[in-house]
């Protein structure tokens, strides 16, 4: 369980994993009992947002503020455990209230066909459901594991306390995105060269002395070369991807192209 402070109240989330519906009954009465008991411990009138695998089958029967209709019409024990929890501590389980494609609802599938919903998103009654927007499985996310990505979009009301703004001021930066052409390339490493062969290390330099002369040649180097520009910047530098060029994207769009071919097939 983590807490987060947020204002007007916290938010407890609770990540949870139970026994597989072929264990001993005992035992899944344990863990649903541990997991009520957990639920009590926080004080109340908090907002609890519960997530995991519950290896519960459901069914599809609506329960008023528990859950809804859209979702498979298999139960199994596990189910019947989670509906007798949620019912007895106003918990609602919020993947079934939203009306989504099969591919969309099913959290768990094999190389055999199985398919099953057993992965929920449960909030307690501090959360309204205007603040629940949506839960769906995302199939394009490959986490690699037999079940999918499950995503609750929440919209939750809090006091949010603004940051000091800093001041604004001017820096300057290598132009580090000119070096993916060729020409600038070469006309670097070529500076470089000299660069080194004017301020060479010899065996009496210490490690920083060594650090210092090759930090202040490829520094130098670089401005000759692509030169510099300046930005505005409050407070710190933003993370900046010149990197993420249209050659890596394209290789990117190819990765998940093949990725959802994969699935389909």
């Amino acid at each position: 369980m983590i807490k987060l402070m947020i204002e007007p109240q916290p938010l407890h989330i609770i990540s949870v994993y139970a026994p597989e519906d072929n264990k001993p009954k005992q035992e899944k009465e344990i863990f649903f009992n541990e997991l009520k008991n957990i639920g009590e411990s926080i004080p109340p009138r908090k907002s609890i947002v519960i997530l995991g695998d519950f290896n519960a089958r459901i069914c599809n029967e609506q329960i008023s503020g528990v859950m809804q209709r859209f979702n498979e019409h298999i139960i199994n024990d596990n189910g019947k455990l989670m509906i007798n929890l949620c019912s007895l501590t106003g918990l609602r389980i919020n993947n079934n209230y939203f009306n989504h494609k099969a591919q969309h609802k099913y959290t768990f599938g094999n190389t055999r066909g199985q398919k099953s919903t057993i992965d929920y998103v449960v909030t307690n009654r501090c959360i309204p459901p205007s603040e629940i927007l949506d839960v769906r499985v995302l199939n394009s996310a490959d986490v690699g594991s037999d079940h999918g990505l499950l995503l609750g979009k929440f919209r939750l009301k809090y006091n949010f306390k603004r940051k000091q703004k800093h001041p604004v001021r001017a820096r300057e930066k290598i132009r580090v995105e000119a070096l993916w052409g060729t020409t600038t390339r070469d006309l670097y490493r070529k500076r470089l060269e000299e660069k080194i062969e004017l301020h060479p290390t010899t065996n009496l330099d210490d490690l920083n002395t060594i650090w210092s002369k090759l930090k202040t040649n490829i520094r130098t180097a670089a401005m000759e070369a692509v030169g510099t520009t300046t930005y505005k910047s409050q407070g710190c530098r933003k993370n900046k991807t010149p990197w993420f060029c249209e050659k890596v994207k394209n290789q990117y769009r190819k990765k998940r192209e093949a990725y959802l071919k994969y699935l389909t097939t």
